[in-house]
């Protein structure tokens, strides 16, 4: 009964990231040009991802939460939100026509606490031995 509360749940929340954040490819070659350059077509693209997670916590959010998951499931919201806000920062652009070096900064922390909650929650699952198999959305959170 639980196990199958929490995969049913994995299988929830990681079908919801699934859907939201495909390959990655897109985001990783957007972000790689926005660094680099600054221009108004490379602040609307980081504003789209910033979008894209604002709506993926919305969804995030409206998963069913088992009460013992609530506290690895809002981590994991609150990083993802907080990315989507560091997002938002990379598309203030100072009076240089620079984005701002705590505008970075806030990104590279974010980054990092989005990785630190998905290791969190893949530790919830393994924790309590809930398994998923390769093509199930919940695999997403299996540790190799």
């Amino acid at each position: 009964e639980r196990g199958n509360m929490l995969r049913a749940y994995g299988n929830a929340l990681g079908d919801t990231i699934k859907q939201a954040m495909g390959d990655g490819a897109e985001e990783f070659a957007t972000l790689n040009k926005a660094l680099g350059e600054v221009s108004p077509e490379t602040v609307a693209a980081v504003t789209v991802l910033a979008v894209k997670y604002e709506i993926l916590v919305e969804r995030i959010n409206k998963v069913d939460i088992p009460n013992e998951a609530a506290q690895a499931h809002q981590s994991l919201a609150a990083a993802y939100a907080a990315y989507g806000a560091a997002l938002r920062g990379l598309t203030k652009i100072g009076a240089d026509g620079t984005i701002p070096p705590a505008a970075f900064q806030q990104y590279s922390d974010a980054a990092v606490a989005v990785g630190k909650a998905f290791i969190e929650s893949m530790q919830f699952f393994t924790e309590r031995g809930v398994r998923f198999e390769h093509d199930e959305p919940g695999a997403i959170f299996a540790l190799p």
